[in-house]
């Protein structure tokens, strides 16, 4: 088994291996910023020969004042240079750490796309864009659109008085965030208006800022020049909303129940059929029971009362009821009773 002492030796050099190169791109930090001043997407731009790292644009008019703030290495000594589309020195001053500086530059210089840059024993270590303003452009956009639906982008560009570096060729936008996602050109739609319809298909649901350029027909700096640039605005893509299904259920029920849930059930009360009487059915004669009592003869009797094979039950004769007319069946009967009690009086005698 290898002693810690023979571990140690290796792992301390491979530690300063890992040391070294961090300290190392620390001391070779160079940054400027400057004010005025406008984010944009992160980009790569090549200057004499070496890739620089781009995320904000300085717009101006020949009229104003430039506030530079430079971030180096501690104690470092450089040229802080203000250069023109051809890439001449419009001024230059030497400074040594982090500084502040300051550039008018009132002369009648051309619109086009100048730089600041940090120069150090020859060497140029950072850039930072500078365009004198040759167009005033506003750019538009709605506030916010759904994943998979297209955003329309209108510039409306405005020439100004002042003489061009290079003619004018195009008028290109820029959607990014942190990195450039779309650049192209835009379409004339009338004098001064250019207008862009974008699929949002690639673009994830986010915020994005959006800026449109005039670009001339010369190069400067390995890119075709900007001759103007408008304020940055900004959308946000929002996932697409998904849409609810129609109700087929009407009834308000959500088509499934808990397994855990007891259904109420709905009691229908019980109608009670009223029953209907059969005409064939065979009537059962009622009978009515003897009196307690041993009828004498003179004690008229009765006739048990029945029903009829319809079920009818029949009237007894001894319901009738008399009429009042002299002739009548009525007034027959009367004399008949009083002719039986008559009858019954003189076998009394």
């Amino acid at each position: 088994m290898p002693s810690l002492r023979s571990i140690v030796p290796p792992l301390l050099l491979a530690l300063s291996l890992v040391v070294v190169p961090l300290t190392g791109l620390a001391a070779t930090e160079y940054g400027i910023t400057a004010d005025p001043s406008m984010d944009t997407p992160t980009e790569t731009t090549t200057y004499e020969g070496k890739e620089y790292t781009v995320s904000s644009v300085t717009p101006i008019t020949t009229d104003q004042t430039i506030s530079v703030q430079t971030s180096v290495p501690e104690g470092a000594g450089y040229y802080i240079n203000f250069r023109g589309p051809e890439n001449q020195i419009i001024s230059s001053e030497w400074k040594t750490g982090d500084a502040s500086h300051t550039i008018d530059y009132y002369s009648s210089g051309k619109a086009g796309t100048y730089a600041i840059t940090i120069q150090e024993e020859g060497l140029t270590q950072a850039v930072h864009p500078v365009v004198v303003q040759g167009y005033d452009i506003s750019v538009s956009t709605p506030e916010s659109v759904e994943e998979g639906e297209s955003v329309t982008i209108e510039a409306s560009v405005s020439e100004r008085s002042i003489e061009k570096h290079s003619a004018f060729d195009r008028v290109e936008f820029v959607i990014g965030n942190e990195d450039i996602e779309v650049r192209e050109q835009m379409s004339q739609a009338d004098d001064g208006t250019y207008t862009a319809t974008v699929s949002t298909d690639d673009l994830e649901a986010q915020s994005y800022t959006v800026y449109a350029a005039v670009r001339g027909d010369e190069e400067v700096r390995k890119r075709d020049e900007i001759l103007g640039v408008s304020e940055a605005t900004s959308f946000e893509v929002i996932a697409a909303s998904t849409e609810t299904p129609a109700d087929s259920n009407p009834s308000g029920s959500t088509g499934s129940e808990s397994p855990d849930s007891t259904a109420t059930p709905t009691t229908t009360p019980t109608k009670t059929p009223t029953p209907t009487p059969t005409t064939n059915a065979t009537a059962t004669p009622m009978m009515t029971d003897a009196p307690t009592t041993t009828p004498t003869d003179d004690t008229p009797s009765r006739s048990p009362t029945a029903t009829d094979d319809s079920g009818v039950i029949d009237p007894s004769t001894a319901t009738a009821t008399a009429t009042t007319e002299a002739d009548g069946p009525g007034f027959s009967a009367l004399l008949t009773i009083m002719a039986v009690l008559g009858t019954f009086a003189l076998r009394r005698r």
